[in-house]
């Protein structure tokens, strides 16, 4: 089945002509139905549907149209900044606000109210919710309550910028200061030789390995998070 990422975020056509290939992009804006063209974050749930954060509001889509999930749906600030999908079928929202919510088939549950800083990415691990924030570290939402890990708990900049939760489910985090694992509730700096830059701006874990994207480029490390023997395989 095509799934909407494909039909509605890379919808890309090849034309082949003799022996040359051009290739024609599609976008997608508010004419589309999508509620702001600035657009922060986008996830794929279990469902196959596409949800986007923008500066007003998300939208999800099948491929064919935009819902528009707004103030009227539920969501305790118009600027979605991060989103992430876990396996029960349930979206995570974070917002501009400090605000996290939880979607589930549209119906959209405040989980932190905030205000507090901007959260800028969004891991699902278990039954944990992990939010990377702009200036206040990390904030773990959990079935027993709410927390904060910041400096008290080993990170040396609460400037958090990327999460993910590698094949071996652990936590990494991308910070100004370089890359931590959260290890018995603490973080441990990851010693990477060679890392284009300390400030680590995103992150991308698979079955190789992990994508490191930095302030001056990025580099790749292999499940023990170190440079990798030989290049990565083609997906």
């Amino acid at each position: 089945m095509r799934r909407a990422l494909v039909s509605a975020c890379a919808a890309i056509t090849l034309a082949i002509s003799g022996s040359a290939q051009q290739y024609g992009l599609r976008t997608y804006s508010v004419e589309h139905g999508l509620p702001s063209s600035a657009v922060f974050a986008m996830a794929e749930d279990a469902d196959g549907y596409l949800w986007i954060g923008t500066a007003q509001g998300a939208a999800r889509t099948n491929g064919l149209r935009f819902e528009h999930i707004g103030r009227k749906q539920g969501l305790p600030h118009d600027a979605v900044t991060a989103l992430a999908a876990d396996d029960s079928g349930s979206v995570w929202l974070g917002f501009a606000n400090g605000a996290v919510a939880r979607g589930v088939d549209g119906r959209i549950t405040v989980m932190h109210a905030g205000p507090s800083a901007t959260v800028k990415a969004i891991a699902v691990r278990g039954d944990e919710v992990w939010c990377a924030t702009s200036g206040q570290g990390i904030l773990r939402l959990h079935p027993g309550g709410e927390e904060r890990h910041g400096r008290n708990h080993g990170l040396r900049s609460e400037q958090v910028n990327a999460l993910c939760v590698d094949q071996h489910e652990r936590l990494i985090a991308g910070t100004d200061s370089g890359l931590f694992l959260l290890s018995e509730a603490r973080w441990q700096a990851v010693a990477v030789g060679g890392l284009p830059h300390l400030r680590v701006q995103a992150l991308h874990g698979d079955a190789q390995g992990l994508l490191v994207g930095t302030a001056n480029g990025f580099a790749e490390l292999d499940a023990s998070l170190a440079p990798p023997a030989r290049p990565r395989k083609p997906a």
